[in-house]
């Protein structure tokens, strides 16, 4: 669980500041 929401939370991020 933790492993899966620390993964979104890092991709959501790096999207963001990609974008």
């Amino acid at each position: 669980m933790a492993e899966r929401v620390m993964e979104g939370a890092l991709r959501n991020h790096t999207a963001m500041r990609k974008l």
